[in-house]
């Protein structure tokens, strides 16, 4: 509809030129313009000065105070004009309160960076402490409100909430109010804002309220995800108060338990995509555990070691490559620090006996699998990409031997393309701790000899995004031979 009534209102406003058949087709930006003020009468070339033709968005700050005597909501809202990509704005902004007696919409005027503005609440603070509470969506919900301020109807509060403007938005209030809108507030955007709030207050409440999200059927697929991840925060920074099980493990038994035994996963069944995205994720999560020590939990290590070793997909008409891969990328995301680096000791071959026990189950774990994917390759081989990763990271943890070797078998031609981006990956970040500068000259040469474009162009985006050196660095591999060669190669 909007290419018709463009066509139509270029033909009409260049009809007495008479362009040709395809004019319609070359449209500029001050042509675009002159359409919509034909069409419409209205000129938005200021829109377009401030949003299109120069960079940044609008950076906000709030915070409010409820008072009581007067039943206002005093609301402070500031620009921060000091950071980076930051764009003053002048105009409407919207905000968007929800309170005991419903959610309740203002307009307010954005003339300053810093300004303060006073709302006359709709409700009055109840004593009682159950109440059916009408949302925007025209729902009623039951709320237990024994968490909330006594002297205040005040739910929660959101500016912008329609994402009118380019903008980001760092909101202040309770942790309790968060909670509410986490769980409440049916916009996905809220949802996401909420969690990502919850993990600055480690509490009790911040545990439930993330954990009722994993468990709500009805909830976006990933807000619940992102839940697991919060969650995982929380929990470390909980860990001397912590009580019970490991985050999320009770949950996910009884989601992808077996009936018989919960301890084991029940088959794989993908036909639920929520509950295999979330299969995928609660693993990668509980992963992030870690103890006092800053070590992962042994029980998070043997039961990642369990979910391998009961993986069954006989019965399952989907793939599950995808789900090893994460299940690897899970083991990763276990491995914390060696206390003896293996990559120090010298004058003697590195065994297996020198590796700590879970240590030393993770790696047979992630041999068994990239051997495995050279009898039976899965698709796209995602699983031998997770573990070229997984043994760069037990590398860099100094569990295993500093050996670039190993990478450069997988950049060989004739090996698939996504395998040989994942071990370009992890030769460039060997680059940095050599001195000699060996890798960085075998990756330049690779640049210049390999015949494929894409495998090219990605080992110099890797060289840009993990510099050998900073500008500013004394550096050895930092030479005028190097500077030659970067020019004739460009």
């Amino acid at each position: 509809v909007l290419n018709k009534l463009l066509s139509l209102a270029y033909n009409a406003s260049q009809q007495p030129f008479g362009f040709g058949i395809w004019s319609n087709m070359l449209v500029s930006t001050q042509s675009f313009l002159k359409i919509i003020y034909t069409v419409t009468g209205k000129d938005i070339e200021p829109f377009i000065s401030l949003w299109v033709y120069q960079g940044g968005c609008a950076r906000f700050t709030g915070s409010f105070v409820f008072n009581r005597k007067r039943n206002v909501v005093e609301l402070d809202i500031r620009q921060d004009l000091n950071a980076p990509g930051a764009l003053k704005f002048v105009g409407t902004l919207n905000v968007t309160i929800q309170e005991l007696d419903g959610s309740f919409s203002h307009q307010f005027k954005i003339e300053e960076n810093k300004t303060k503005f006073e709302i006359t609440c709709h409700s009055k603070s109840r004593r009682n402490k159950k109440k059916r509470i009408p949302l925007m969506t025209g729902e009623e919900v039951d709320m237990d409100l024994s968490a909330m301020d006594a002297d205040s109807p005040v739910l929660w509060l959101r500016l912008d909430p329609d994402m009118h403007l380019l903008r980001t938005v760092n909101f202040e209030q309770p942790d309790y109010m968060w909670q509410y809108q986490l769980k409440f507030e049916r916009c996905i955007v809220a949802q996401f804002e909420a969690i990502e709030a919850l993990g600055r207050f480690p509490t009790a409440a911040s545990r439930l309220a993330l954990t009722d999200t994993i468990e709500n059927q009805e909830c976006y697929y990933r807000v619940r995800q992102d839940a697991c991840y919060c969650l995982a925060k929380i929990a470390n920074m909980m860990v001397g108060t912590w009580t019970g099980p490991p985050a999320m493990i009770t949950i996910f038994r009884k989601m992808f338990g077996s009936h018989s035994c919960p301890y084991i996963i029940r088959q794989n069944n993908f036909s639920n995509f929520h509950h295999y995205y979330l299969l995928k994720t609660m693993p990668q999560a509980m992963a992030r555990l870690r103890d006092i020590h800053n070590l992962c939990l042994p029980e998070i290590t043997k039961f990642l070691l369990d979910l391998f070793k009961y993986n069954d997909n006989s019965h399952n008409k989907w793939s599950d490559n995808y789900f090893r891969a994460a299940l690897v990328e899970a083991l990763s995301a276990s491995i914390t620090p060696a206390v003896t680096n293996v990559s120090l000791i010298t004058g003697q071959v590195v065994t297996a006996d020198m590796l700590s026990a879970d240590i030393k189950l993770v790696v047979e774990e992630v041999v068994r699998c990239l051997n495995l994917e050279k009898l039976m390759p899965c698709y796209k081989y995602t699983v031998t990409v997770s573990c070229l990763y997984t043994i760069r990271t037990l590398q860099k943890l100094g569990h295993l031997p500093n050996e670039s070797d190993f990478f450069k078998d997988y950049t060989q031609p004739g090996i698939f393309r996504d395998v040989r981006v994942a071990a370009i990956t992890c030769l460039v970040d060997f680059i940095r701790g050599d001195i000699t500068g060996g890798h960085l000259q075998w990756t330049l040469d690779f640049i210049d000899k390999e015949h494929d474009p894409y495998l090219r162009h990605h080992a110099v985006t890797c060289l840009t995004q993990n510099p050998p050196f900073r500008p500013s660095e004394r550096s050895p591999l930092n030479t005028q031979s190097l500077v030659e060669r970067l020019w004739d190669m460009m």
